[in-house]
C-alpha cells in the first residue's frame, strides 16, 4: 500500500516538475509507472487482504490463507519495484527488457499464490466443519446413552417398586 503511494506520488512529481520546466512540452501520461507502480501494487495489496477475509471460516482459516498469500512478500515487492525502476529508467537494451519482465513476473506471481491460498483456506473450513459435525455427534451419542441410561433405571426403579409392594 505504502509503496503504491510513493508510485503515485512520485510519478505526479515528476510529471509536474517535467511541466514546470519544460512548459511549451505535451505532457506524456507516464503511464507505466501509475499502471504497475500504483494501480497493480494497490490492487494485488488489497486483494492479498481482502481474498482470504471475506472467504471466512473463522480466525484459522483466514490466518492460512493470508499466510499463503504473503509468501516471498517482500521479494516480490522488491521484485517488482526494482524492476519498475529498470523498466522506467532511460536505460534502453537488456536493462529495460529485465526490469519489465522482473516486475511482471513479480506481478503474475500473485495468481498462482490466490489459486493456492484459496484451496488452503477452503481445506481449513472443511477441516473444521467436520470437527465440528464429529464433535457434534459425539455429543448427540453422549446424550442419547444418558438418556438411555436414565430410561433403564426409571424401569429398573419401577421393577424394585414394583417387587417391593407385591412382597
Amino acid at each position: 500500500g505504502v509503496i503504491a503511494v510513493i508510485w503515485g506520488s512520485g510519478t505526479m512529481l515528476v510529471a509536474g516538475i517535467s511541466q514546470i520546466l519544460n512548459p511549451d512540452e505535451i505532457i506524456s501520461t507516464p503511464t507505466v509507472p501509475l499502471v504497475v507502480g500504483f494501480g497493480a501494487q494497490l490492487l494485488i495489496g488489497v486483494m492479498c487482504y481482502l481474498l482470504p477475509s471475506t472467504m471466512g471460516g473463522g480466525g484459522k482459516a483466514v490466518s492460512q490463507g493470508l499466510a499463503t498469500l504473503d509468501f516471498m512478500g517482500p521479494a516480490r515487492t522488491t521484485m517488482v519495484n526494482v524492476g519498475l525502476i529498470l523498466w522506467v529508467l532511460p536505460v534502453g537494451g537488456w536493462l529495460h527488457i529485465v526490469g519489465s519482465f522482473a516486475a511482471g513476473i513479480g506481478l503474475a506471481m500473485f495468481v498462482p499464490l490466490a489459486a493456492v491460498s484459496a484451496k488452503n483456506q477452503v481445506r481449513a473450513i472443511r477441516a473444521q466443519a467436520a470437527a465440528r459435525r464429529k464433535k457434534a455427534g459425539e455429543s448427540a451419542m453422549a446424550s442419547a446413552s444418558s438418556t438411555d441410561a436414565g430410561a433403564d433405571a426409571a424401569s429398573d426403579n419401577a421393577t424394585d417398586t414394583d417387587t417391593d409392594t407385591t412382597g
